[in-house]
This record gives structure tokens, sequence and C-alpha cells, in this order.
């Protein structure tokens, strides 16, 4: 089992490093003093969690270099930038827990850190994506597994301006939080978003049988892409 696990990590590192060879990104990174610095850096889609903790960039002039050398490249972590972007993605530091899944997660890791996470909504109400650390020792599963359920379980928070506390999507009560658009709130109680239909009166219920049911991240994305819309000036 152990040579299994290990030759399974062995190629994932491999294809990592394949994917990230053969490509680069232009990344502006924000500095909390306001400005910013522009470079080059490698991506990593198959283990988007080592970019949260920090991110490397190196100088246009290496661009086609085959292998960029540590000592070229300028570290950023989390706690000490705003965030960075490239591609008209964005991603920004907060002070978040990423709870990771299930008995693969990692509980010293998922203890609230500087993350860089990605906004995938911005508005009135805006959505972050983050992912769960793997553990440190794979028992009785492959890192490969584990990684699969990292990457097709990403973690979402969210925010409502002008409160500027992150709050896990499956903690938040939509239903209060969009009430201040009567057109949203009355789709979402009718059901009209793939929602169950809410019952007059019973907040409370409504409320938990959205815990017990979990709805789907891409029911509330709606939901709240919807609510942006209606509480934008014409």
């Amino acid at each position: 089992m152990k040579k299994i696990i290990f030759t399974g990590v062995l190629f994932l590192f491999a294809l990592s490093i394949a994917f990230s060879q053969s490509e680069v990104l232009e990344v502006t990174v924000h500095l909390k003093d306001g400005s910013t610095e522009q470079g080059l850096m490698y991506p990593n889609e198959n283990r988007p969690w080592e970019l949260q903790k920090s991110i490397s960039i190196f100088d246009e002039s290496l661009r086609d270099a085959k292998k960029v050398k540590k000592k070229d490249k300028t570290k950023y972590k989390a706690k000490d930038i705003k965030g960075y972007e490239y591609d008209g993605r964005s991603f920004e530091s907060h002070k978040v827990m990423l709870d990771g899944r299930g008995d693969h997660s990692s509980t010293l890791k998922a203890l609230p850190k500087f993350t860089l996470i990605e906004k995938v909504v911005d508005g009135p109400i805006s959505i972050y994506m983050g992912y769960g650390y793997p553990p440190g020792v794979a028992s009785g599963i492959s890192y490969e597994e584990i990684y699969d359920d990292l990457l097709s379980n990403p973690e979402y928070l969210m925010v409502k301006q002008p409160d500027n506390k992150l709050k896990s999507m499956h903690s938040a009560n939509i239903e209060k939080w969009i009430k201040d658009s009567p057109t949203v709130s009355e789709k979402f109680a009718n059901g009209e978003y793939g929602n169950f239909k809410r019952k007059k009166k019973k907040k409370l219920g409504n409320f938990l049988k959205g815990q017990i049911d979990n709805e789907r991240p891409d029911v509330i994305i709606n939901v709240v892409e919807d609510y942006n819309r209606s509480m934008s000036p014409e």
C-alpha cells in the first residue's frame, strides 16, 4: 500500500511540474502600502491550495527559462499582501479557516490564518472560493483520491457590505441576507432558483431545512448574482 501511495504522489508531482513549466501567468501583486508589483508566476491548478499560503513571482526576462531558480523569485506570503490578480481573476488575503474534507482534512492547518482566496462574485454580497488542505500522511486512501476530492469540493465564503466579516456559505442565512431586495427575496421564497420553496412564518424551519438539504453553491451563487444586479443603480 505504501508503494502504491508513494507512486501516486510521484505521478501527481511530475504532472504538476510538467503543467507549471508549460505556462506562465502575468501577475499583479497588490501590496499593503497600496503599490503594486508585476511579474510572472507558474500556475498550480492541480494543487491550488499551495498558492493560498504564498505566491512567488519572477521577472519577465526569465519567461523562456527552462527552470527559474529559487533565488530569482520573490516570495509574498498571504499575510504580507492584499492580494494578486491575473487574467481577470482576483485573489485576496483574508484571515479565514478552511476546514478541508472530512477525515482528509488537517486540523492544524484549518486554524484561522491569512489565506489567498479567489473572489468569484463581486458586489454588495461577495463570494470567495478556497480549498481545504490535504493531510501530511494518507492512511487507507491515495493522495490522488484526496486531491480529487479537494478539487471537486471547494469551500465558499460570503460577505455582505458594509460588514467585512466572512462567513461560510453553508452557515450564512441567505434568506436574511437578500431580504432587502423584494424581487429576489420573493423568487427565492418561491423556489425559482432551484432551491426548496420556503414556508411562510417558518423562518427557523426554513433556515434549518436549508442547512440539512445543503443547497448547492451554484444555486446560492445564482441568487447572489441576481441580488447584486437588483441592488446596482440603473
